[in-house]
């Protein structure tokens, strides 16, 4: 029954037994369905090995290696990119006689020799000039000058093989003799020391592309790399070194800059740029490729993208990309932008890792078989391998001829201040006339809320009037010689918003702290109210931007400090609903929950747990967190809790005057990650570390130098005027400020970064700790209580805790 079992076909049928005649067959259907198996699963691997192109390949292999070395035989190869000058450095100190730094010789370490170049086709180098960012601000012109020297002398060392080429013509006569064009790309901006001078000395040294900057801003441009962009783009003084440019006959490279800073030169320059190594973002979202939008405004200006071979600006990783990932970049860069704006920058002797199947100049001519293969024709390869770089350089061409009556610009930036100290004249020539930047800086004011961190004029009224606002001498209608400040000197000194200073001094701390904070809030709300005509409260950016459109200067409350809560939460709260805006952590005394900069002993090394918490419900409430007076430790504790930008509320820079209360250059980028504000402090003592020898200037090196550190965006204004002895000179009372934005104007700082100074930046940080609070408006009070130690100096003036 069993065995019957087994023998049943469909629906309990008996099944026929194999005959001998149907056994013959069924070892052949075997071996097909085993072959059809194997190509089921074999298939798909291949595929997905081979790329997304294989499945376009139009042009058979043989057909399309003789069309490729056709094009190369017709046509100059031109790569925008080679660092072997610096292979030379870094290998032979430059010294280009020593055997072992032959170019006849197949080095493993090199990508790039003769024999290698010829076997490329490769008709005309683009060969860097590559200046190392570290040398910014110190010696990079000697850098410059000593590669540009290296590939002269290359070049007429091999004079059998290379020439020296200064235009399109040359690097087609060159090619046609049989030889290799070579040419100098100046890599990058930081070069030129911000000289426009300079730039010019660089053309005429045979300099013919210019990437406006590598791996770090410099004063006038940003680069895609640092995190901080210190500018949004270029500057006006960039602008100008991109139409010095085109009125030199030097292409513009873009690769290595910002987005921003690209699409803002393409709208400044007059002739096509280039990106000499730079390939496409949509296929590898790297910050040094193109974007699908750059991609279609450099086809609008006539420019270039030539495609980099790195791996990892091809593929995700370092350790593997192949030459058919190269041809997908090229490809989508024909498709976005148009096949008359790609070309290649190979990258070859700068970067570690290439592509299977282009791993040294050799390779070319494979990439333009692949080319031909994907059904590119005659004239399209032609214009990826030379001519549409070409055309570019003729473009730059044309527009030096069209500007050739033209002067050159004669701007000059003025060297900011640096940790090198290796400029010799700083300041000594500045940007802007006098003239001009008093005009800048009243524009500014009229245009912008100056907005000031810190004013302790309520600490005075206490100090000289016991707060009794009425006495006819402590009337700020008056211009009394021992106060910084009065109704006058602020609109003559286009005050639009002050931060006064809610002080509470250390020696309450324990006592009577809350009392002192709540007199001295109150104060401030009746002076205000005292002279209505020039004053009004705010309590948002909004209200900020509302006062100072209305004529008025708007009123804000800045408690300084954290003691003053008496480390509770219910009246940090509460001091909030009374309109305090930011709570400075700590003053010159430790509080039980956060360490000060002054106090030699730090008990707590930085913030407790309630400490953070305090933060954390700053955060919730939308109250500005500043950590002037706190310790470093203090500052990078916070830094590394809150959701909302910090402020400095009156502060400088640590680098510049080594004093604990100023913020040192670790601290300084923490903040500019949390996109908080500096505000500098006029104090003699924290801007010159001494109290007589201060002046205007030492407070705009403060600024510059944290816009260098730190970025535009992380600087502003925190006098601290009449919460001080000694102030600078031309600093001498808030009447002053205009004179200092004068200043920075003079120094180079155009009409938006000085908006940013001057209240933007602040403004900004409020309206994103308004958003914090928003954002966390569901989320419950923190209820955490701290208790501290019975029977000491602490609880002596406290009541029993339930």
């Amino acid at each position: 029954a069993r065995k019957n079992d087994l023998t049943m076909g469909e629906k309990g049928e008996p099944e026929a037994t194999t005959s001998p005649a149907r056994r013959k067959w069924l070892i052949p259907l075997l071996i097909l369905g085993l072959i059809a198996l194997i190509l089921v699963i074999v298939i798909p691997i291949v595929v997905t090995q081979q790329g997304p192109h294989d499945n376009r390949y139009v042009v058979g292999e043989a057909e399309a290696r003789a069309l490729a070395l056709k094009v190369l035989k017709e046509v100059p190869l031109v790569d925008g990119h080679n660092d072997l000058p610096w292979q030379m450095r870094a290998h032979f100190y430059n010294k280009i006689e020593y055997a072992n730094a032959s170019l006849d010789l197949p080095l493993s370490f090199l990508h790039t020799n003769i024999k290698r170049l010829r076997e490329g086709h490769v008709g005309a180098q683009f060969w860097a000039d590559y200046v190392p960012c570290a040398s910014q601000f110190k010696d990079s012109i000697r850098f410059a000058l000593q590669q540009a020297d290296v590939i002269k002398r290359i070049t007429y060392k091999y004079n059998s093989t290379f020439e020296m080429a200064y235009t399109a013509n040359d690097i087609e006569r060159i090619f046609k003799s049989g030889k290799i064009a070579s040419l100098i790309g100046l890599e990058s901006g930081h070069a030129i020391e911000s000289s426009l001078a300079v730039l010019r000395m660089m053309y005429d040294i045979g300099v013919r592309y210019m990437t406006l900057t590598h791996s770090c801003n410099t004063p006038w441009a940003d680069s895609t790399t640092p995190e901080i962009k210190d500018h949004n783009g270029l500057t006006e003084f960039g602008k100008t070194v991109v139409l010095e440019m085109n009125r030199l006959g030097m292409l513009v490279d873009l690769s290595h800059v910002s987005f921003d800073t690209m699409k803002q030169a393409l709208q400044v320059t007059k002739a096509p740029v280039i990106y000499s190594h730079s390939s496409a973002y949509a296929l590898r979202d790297h910050e040094r490729n193109v974007p699908d939008d750059v991609l279609k405004l450099t086809a609008a200006n006539g420019g270039v993208v030539m495609v980099n071979f790195y791996n990892l600006y091809i593929n995700k990783t370092r350790d593997y990309a192949s030459i058919e990932q190269v041809a997908d970049h090229i490809m989508h860069i024909r498709k976005v932008a148009g096949v008359d704006y790609v070309g290649l920058g190979s990258d070859y002797d700068g970067v570690c890792c290439v592509p299977k199947g282009l791993e040294d100049v050799s390779k070319f001519p494979d990439l333009i078989t692949m080319l031909a293969r994907m059904g590119l024709n005659e004239e399209e390869l032609k214009k990826i391998v030379g001519n549409n770089v070409l055309r570019a350089m003729r473009g730059a061409e044309k527009i030096k001829e069209d500007m050739k009556n033209q002067k050159p610009y004669d701007n000059w930036i003025g060297t900011t201040p640096n940790a090198s100290g290796c400029a010799t004249d700083l300041y000594n020539t500045p940007l802007m006339t006098v003239p001009q930047s008093k005009a800048l800086a009243e524009k500014v004011l009229t245009a912008t809320p100056l907005v000031d961190g810190h004013n302790d004029l309520p600490w005075q009224m206490r100090a000289s009037y016991f707060n009794k606002i009425e006495y006819a001498n402590a009337s700020l209608n008056l211009p009394q010689s021992d106060l910084h400040t009065s109704i006058d000197r602020l609109k003559q000194g286009r005050v639009g918003a002050q931060f006064w200073a809610d002080y509470v001094p250390c020696a309450s701390q324990y006592k009577d702290s809350i009392r002192f904070a709540l007199q001295q809030a109150d104060l401030i709300k009746r002076i205000t109210y005292k002279y209505n005509n020039t004053f009004e409260m705010a309590y948002t950016a909004a209200d900020i931007d509302r006062i100072f459109k209305g004529g008025k200067i708007a009123s804000l409350i800045g408690l300084e400090s954290g003691h003053a809560i008496e480390s509770s939460l219910a009246v940090l709260r509460m001091m909030y609903d009374l309109g305090v805006r930011y709570m400075t952590l700590t003053h010159s005394c430790n509080t039980p929950w956060a360490d000060s900069a002054t106090p030699a002993v730090k008990p707590h090394n930085g913030l407790t747990e309630f400490g953070k918490t305090i933060v954390r419900e700053m955060n919730r409430i939308g109250m500005l967190i500043d950590l002037s007076h706190v310790s470093v430790k203090t500052m990078k504790d916070t830094l590394a809790v809150t959701k909302a930008p910090v402020i400095y509320s009156h502060s400088s820079a640590f680098s510049l005057c080594k004093h604990e209360r100023n913020v040192p250059d670790d601290v300084l980028n923490l903040v500019a990650r949390n996109r908080g504000v500096i505000m500098v402090n006029f104090y003699n003592l924290y801007i010159s570390c001494g109290r007589d020898n201060a002046t205007l200037d030492h407070v705009a090196d403060h600024i510059m130098y944290i816009k260098r550190v730190a970025g535009i965006n992380a600087v502003g204004l925190g006098s601290d005027y009449d919460g001080v002895c000694c102030v600078p000179k031309g600093l001498e009372d808030v009447s002053k400020f205009p004179d200092l934005i004068a200043e920075l104007a003079r120094r180079g700082l155009s009409e938006s970064d000085l908006k940013k100074v001057v209240g933007d930046n602040l403004l900004r940080v409020l309206r994103e700790t308004e958003k914090v609070r928003d954002d966390l408006k569901n989320e419950k009070p923190f209820d955490v209580w701290l208790t501290l130690p019975a029977n000491t100096t602490a609880t002596a003036c406290r009541s029993p805790e339930d």
